[in-house]
């Protein structure tokens, strides 16, 4: 019999080192996961923070969605109490890669779900 663990696939995303126009490096994770208009979702680990994070992305989509900031500010904080993240200067933030982007992953399914209104 397997234990749960030896049946989950390690996550391997492909990476690469960007650089921010202010010079700052980051290391970007592209994941095989679509975001709501059918892009692949990425996240940053930001090395001066030492943590993970969606550079803002999400709350780029609700702006996006024509959701209005007071209701993108408490979606994000819900999303990153529930996902066991940060949300802090409109970031999604994490020391976890899989809490982060399980969080990006409930953002981006709740536009979708929006749009069925």
């Amino acid at each position: 019999m397997l234990k749960i663990t030896e049946a989950l696939p390690k996550l391997n995303f492909s990476k690469t080192t960007i650089t921010g126009m202010n010079g700052k490096q980051f290391t970007e994770y592209l994941t095989p996961f679509k975001d709501d208009v059918g892009d692949n979702v990425a996240f940053v680990y930001d090395t001066d923070i030492k943590a993970y994070t969606d550079d803002a992305y999400c709350m780029f989509e609700l702006t996006n969605a024509g959701i209005s900031d007071d209701y993108q500010h408490r979606i994000m904080q819900k999303v990153a109490d529930e996902y066991g993240c940060k949300f802090s200067d409109d970031e999604l933030l994490s020391n976890e890669p899989t809490a982060l982007l399980q969080a990006m992953l409930a953002v981006c399914a709740w536009i979708k779900l929006k749009e069925m209104e």
